[in-house]
């Protein structure tokens, strides 16, 4: 059977996507101090009606996409770093049933109304793809921390899944209840990153708004748990360990990567870190070294200093004890953003995306096609394998119709593209559950970047602190071009 670019297998055609309705949209805020419009209501049922048919189409196509291909197994597949053949089919329906799929959604509160009040953004059909997609891998990772701490007992599923949906509600207004809700994202995106609701958002923007978010307010719905963001390809260990073991934040007093107090030893075991405490000015970019024998090495005693006072530092940096090693508190999602190319794939960079899908703390990767947003979960092949959101349903209204319309957050379908026609953006979510799984995937990372000298991720002990002048070239390596900065 001949393959399209685009195809889709239904584990269960039993269950098809729940048919909506859509709301009566109520345009324009009422003024009571203007005299009713005779148009009010014809320009009240044309957008009722254009909108009615527009969702009418989304699901259309998404229904078409649906019934392209029937399942093929004959080749075994790769969903979530696990591997499936034709014999485990029940298995894989189960673990497509169990991801947690967020689509377009209508008719919830309206975002950001005190700025965008003339847009009335009661729904997100056309341009909020990637914030479903960048929810679904977040969705993704706090379940797997939601396992790890034992919270995703068989016997309370249903309940966990449904708290862990409740964190993205559509309809909650107060970001200590819902941190990641769409409304949450545009409001941070916007004010930090200039992106605007009702436009199509990058990756990068939704990966560094729930980043935001999670340190302002998911901390106290979720325990123990950081994200962690690298936007330029490379995953600098110190950032991850900083808030692995809730280090607190130094003073970023030395602009070119010099530290001289309270800087962090990378210990050889991933979980632990030494705080050195000598004033010698190190160049930025080397691993410190732990205390020997009173004095760091490197150290340069002045021939002419007096005795006394050389006698007296001795005694002072003798007395000194060393800091306890600091154990591992949070588990993390890390999410990495990257390009294979500027308008084209650099073809020597696609296998990074496989082997990245199959390490075994992959939560998934977020890009798109044809500026439509997908989330990947998995590959068959040289197809990658996604869900898509792009169908449209209604936004609960409170927690009572949560439980009603829990099952419209599953489905049983994934979707497959050719990993040549995907865009070039795009970006990585691993979730580390503590410190023997982040030594067990910084293992793997290494190999990696050891065995193919174009693997498209990085992986650093220290992040440089570079201060670029006006005029200075820098060069992007990967991509082959040269910028200038010029403000």
């Amino acid at each position: 059977m001949d393959k399209k670019n685009n195809s889709t297998v239904e584990l269960s055609t039993s269950s098809k996507p729940q048919t909506i309705k859509s709301p009566e949209y109520s345009g324009s805020e009422n003024n009571s101090s203007k005299s009713p419009n005779k148009h009010d209501g014809v320009r009240k049922e044309k957008f009722s009606l254009t909108s009615k048919f527009k969702n009418w189409a989304t699901n259309i196509n998404y229904q078409l996409d649906t019934y392209i291909n029937t399942m093929d197994m004959e080749l075994p597949l790769v969903l979530f770093s696990k591997r499936y053949d034709k014999r485990m089919k029940d298995m894989l329906k189960q673990k497509i049933a169990e991801t947690i799929w967020f689509s377009y959604r209508e008719d919830f509160p309206a975002i950001m109304p005190e700025i965008f009040n003339k847009k009335k953004l009661t729904y997100d059909r056309g341009w909020g793809c990637m914030i479903r997609c960048g929810q679904m891998m977040l969705a993704e990772g706090i379940k797997r921390h939601y396992d790890a701490r034992g919270e995703l007992l068989e016997k309370f599923k249903k309940e966990s899944l449904m708290t862990i949906i409740s964190l993205f509600a559509d309809f909650v207004q107060d970001p200590m209840l819902a941190p990641f809700s769409i409304q949450q994202i545009c409001k941070i995106a916007y004010e930090s990153f200039g992106s605007t609701p009702g436009k199509w958002y990058r990756a990068s923007s939704v990966i560094m708004s729930l980043d935001v978010l999670n340190d302002k307010y998911g901390v106290r719905r979720i325990q123990n748990f950081k994200i962690c963001t690298f936007n330029e390809g490379t995953i600098y260990e110190d950032q991850i360990l900083k808030k692995a073991l809730n280090l607190p934040e130094k003073e970023d007093k030395e602009k070119a990567g010099v530290e001289n107090k309270d800087s962090e030893t990378i210990d050889e075991d991933p979980s632990k870190v030494v705080e050195n405490k000598d004033k010698d000015n190190l160049e930025g970019g080397e691993e410190l070294s732990e205390p020997k024998g009173g004095h760091n090495e490197g150290e340069v005693v002045k021939e002419n200093e007096e005795e006394n006072k050389s006698k007296e530092e001795d005694a002072e940096l003798k007395q000194e004890e060393p800091e306890e090693k600091k154990e591992w508190e949070n588990s993390m999602i890390i999410f990495v953003t990257t390009r294979t190319g500027l308008s084209k794939h650099n073809i020597v960079y696609l296998p990074t995306i496989i082997r990245l899908l199959k390490l075994p703390q992959s939560i998934g990767v977020l890009g798109g096609k044809d500026s439509k947003g997908y989330y990947f979960i998995g590959f068959q092949g040289s197809e990658l394998l996604y869900m898509d959101p792009h169908y449209v349903q209604e936004a609960y209204k409170n927690y009572g119709e949560l439980e009603e319309k829990y099952k419209t957050y599953f489905q049983q379908k994934y979707f497959q593209v050719e990993i040549t026609d995907i865009d070039t953006s795009i970006g990585f979510g691993f979730y580390i559950k503590d410190a023997e799984d982040y030594k067990d995937f910084s293992e793997r990372l290494r190999r990696a970047i050891a065995d193919d000298p174009n693997f498209l991720i990085g992986f650093e002990k220290i992040t440089p602190s570079i201060e670029l002048q006006q005029g200075d070239i820098i060069e992007i390596h990967e991509l082959g071009e040269e910028f200038e900065v010029i403000g």
